[in-house]
């Protein structure tokens, strides 16, 4: 995992325009493969901070970026619910 991060965010980004074309109107007739794309977008989401954390660029400008990282994710109610996910 110690490519950059922004692979990372770019997969994230399409997870999140699949998520975003999902229409309202169709929750009661939500396939399994629009639950997918919902888990995966915030699956991606979360582990971006993964990416983050492991990428040595980063890592080699912000040598305390694991608990930059962490802190942030704990602090945001809607990362949090990601990691619970």
């Amino acid at each position: 995992m110690s490519e950059r991060y922004v692979e990372q965010y770019e997969r994230m980004r399409r997870s999140y325009d699949r998520f975003r074309e999902i229409k309202p109107g169709l929750t009661d007739k939500i396939s399994s493969d629009y639950e997918d794309d919902i888990y995966a977008f915030f699956m991606h989401c979360y582990h971006l901070k993964d990416w983050v954390k492991n990428d040595t660029s980063v890592k080699t400008r912000m040598p305390n970026i694991g608990a930059d990282v962490e802190r942030f994710i704990n602090e945001s109610e809607a990362l949090s619910l990601c990691a619970d996910l």
